[in-house]
């Protein structure tokens, strides 16, 4: 079911309690999803601080353009019917909520809209509940977020060639020379343009003294009416520098400062990453030693379960249970028993098939552990009490009590058991085990204790520390000459950001206004700094990556995002931070049109946006979607789907995938 109506976060200028003079729309509308079961849309937002004197609340336009007044439902019962503004720039009409006016501050208070919970809203014949979630951010750390997210968005599309490469052959990063070159190039033209820039004489009509002028109709009219006039309407110029080829080298210098600035900001940033990453790696580097410190709670731990399993009662009480597990059934029989002390040693097995029927085992007999008849003795499964099999085990104390009957034989003795009444463990080599460990652990938490917790590393730790430490040390200063080069690179870029805004000034001074239309003009063959101007802007743009106009468009309307929903926000900060970890952390290559395709996600509330990846070395292809539609109807804000193929299939023909 579609909605007759969107929602949207608007701020409102008043100019008294019924006129407005502004109203800023939020870049996208609050994503609504119908729920079949209730019948009623639902969406999610958060509620924002009023702080800056920014205002946001929510607006409701219905599409259809209905006068039916829609309302909120309170959880009294009672009703609240929203208000109408109408956008004096768009002729939208907004419905609002009027809680009372502020004179002193000169807005509408809408308390309601600002408070978490649930409101429910009734547009015509379709309802819609929307949750407002509380918001612990200031009004600057929102604008921190905001502008982290628009930095990070620019980041990745000039990242591919921007001032700091990435070079893949040497996993380093260089400096574009070319790029800076270019910059200044921009510079010097645009300063050698503001020197002399073209200009034009504007007729206008002015008064001058009777001898000095250059009649008009209007002067013959003033000659007749008054006579004796000492100044008489004239023909006359002025210099104008509003011209076509002035309109776009402003415009062109005004474009080019936003590329350099956000080069700028992306060197700056770099610098700080990489500033930050060596500080956190020597302090690493640091933190090694020759000892470790030990959790004493862990070797306490490891204290109190040595000790318990060096009770016989432990190994006891699990022996009990893989009697129970296995179904053994004892007999209640007292006449013709043999009580028998046995030690089994390891399995016997059927020499063809190699499969267990019993142990190899010793009998107590005289206090003394030995074979019977010094044969070799076996307790045999093969017939009777066949799970028991699966309930002994080797080098164990057992002792035994029901129907034992021995097979004698020239080299081996086998027993059999024919009922069986008894039988527990009297001892295990993993009690003695754990006895054993038992002692060294008590001993080594004395040592321990006395050494403050602490424990030297031993040969093979230490030689595996060594090796951490030079794989640091070379990461160290990996970071170190990038960002080295990231700050040459800031401070080449951010001075000549100051001087092209000085010049953009200048020109606006001129009462200049930009035009992104390029004149016909021989100026532009004729004046080599007119010219300098042109192709420097669009080699600055060509080694940006950002020679698509449309591009460049959509990333300043970008830049222009006031208003924000903070989940959504956040959802796409997340999706930067996804594709960010998939290029820089796993080497995967975007492939071509991915900036249109995260520039709509970024910008339109669209939904199964797809984004492929690729890295050919490893044979592994992803495909991320966001706000993928699933088969059940649900969207989860982000899907990868990873397709890759095994080293052996040398023509990729049978891919392995996975969601």
């Amino acid at each position: 079911m579609k909605p007759i109506f969107e929602i949207k976060y608007i701020e409102i200028q008043w100019y008294d309690e019924s006129t407005i003079t502004k109203v800023t729309e939020s870049l996208t509308n609050l994503s609504l999803e119908y729920n079949n079961r209730t019948k009623i849309f639902e969406c999610e937002t958060t509620i924002y601080p009023n702080t800056q004197g920014l205002r946001g609340q929510l607006g409701i336009r219905i599409l259809d353009n209905s006068l039916v007044t829609p309302y909120i439902e309170l959880p009294t019962g009672q009703v609240k019917n929203l208000s109408p503004i109408k956008d004096i720039d768009t002729g939208r009409i907004w419905w609002i909520v009027k809680d009372s006016w502020d004179k002193q501050n000169q807005f509408w208070t809408h308390t309601g809209i600002n408070t978490a919970g649930k409101l429910k809203f009734v547009l015509q014949n379709q309802k819609c509940h929307v949750f407002i979630g509380a918001m612990d951010f200031t009004y600057d750390e929102l604008e921190i977020y905001l502008s982290s997210f628009k930095d990070d968005l620019w980041e990745l599309m000039l990242d591919d060639s921007s001032a700091i490469q990435t070079n893949k052959s040497t996993n380093g990063i260089g400096v574009n020379e070319s790029l800076i070159e270019c910059i200044n190039r921009l510079i010097s033209h645009a300063e050698k343009v503001l020197e002399t820039p073209k200009v034009e004489l504007r007729e206008i009509q002015d008064l001058k003294p009777r001898k000095a002028v250059k009649p008009v109709n209007r002067t013959f009219m003033e000659i007749v009416s008054k006579t004796n006039q000492r100044f008489l309407t004239s023909r006359a110029t002025v210099p104008s520098y509003n011209v076509s080829e002035n309109r776009y080298v402003l415009f062109a210098l005004e474009r080019s400062y936003r590329i350099i600035k956000q080069i700028a900001i992306l060197s700056g940033n770099k610098s700080n990453r990489y500033t930050n990453m060596v500080v956190k790696l020597k302090d690493q580097y640091k933190a090694f030693s020759d000892c470790v410190m030990v959790d004493r709670d862990l070797v306490a731990k490891e204290y109190r379960t040595l000790r318990e399993r060096s009770q016989i009662r432990f190994w006891q009480n699990l022996f009990l249970e893989k009697l129970r597990e296995n179904n053994i059934q004892f007999v209640d029989v007292h006449h013709n028993q043999t009580e028998l002390y046995i030690r089994t040693q390891g399995h016997a097995t059927i020499k063809d098939s190699n499969e267990k029927y019993g142990f190899f085992i010793e009998i107590f007999r005289n206090d003394i552990w030995g074979r019977d008849y010094e044969r070799t003795t076996i307790l045999s499964f093969r017939y009777n009490y066949q799970t028991l099999l699966q309930c002994l085990e080797p080098y164990t104390e057992y002792r035994i009590i029901g129907q034992v009957r021995p097979n004698v034989n020239t080299n081996s003795v086998t027993y059999n058991i024919l009922s069986l009444n008894q039988i527990e463990i009297i001892e295990t080599n993993k009690r003695i085990k754990a006895q054993e460990n038992l002692e060294k652990e008590e001993q080594l938490a004395i040592n321990l204790s006395k050494n403050g917790w602490k424990r030297k590393l031993k040969t093979n730790e230490l030689e595996e520390q060594e090796k951490e430490k030079t794989a640091l040390m070379n990461r160290v200063d990996f970071y170190k000459e990038n960002q080295r080069r990231a700050e040459y690179v800031f401070k080449q870029v951010a001075p000549k950001q100051k001087q092209i805004l000085k010049i953009i000034k200048a020109l606006r001074k001129l009462d200049i206004k930009p035009s992104s239309h390029f004149p016909n003009s021989m100026t532009f063959v004729q004046n080599a700094h007119y010219q300098g101007v042109h192709n420097s802007y669009r080699l600055l743009r060509e080694q940006t990556n950002l020679a698509d106009e449309d591009i460049l468009l959509h990333l300043e309307e970008v830049d222009s995002i006031g208003l924000v929903n903070m989940p959504l926000l956040y959802e796409r900060w997340c999706l930067l931070q996804i594709i960010r970890v998939l290029k820089d952390g796993f080497r995967f290559v975007l492939k071509e049109g991915w900036k249109y395709q995260l520039i709509d996600a970024v910008k339109n509330n669209k939904t199964d946006i797809k984004i492929n990846l690729a890295n050919t070395d490893s044979k592994r292809f992803i495909t991320l979607t966001y706000e993928k539609t699933l088969d059940s109807g649900k969207r989860p804000d982000f899907v990868i789907d990873l397709e890759w193929y095994s080293e052996s299939d040398v023509v990729n023909e049978h891919p392995h995938s996975k969601r």
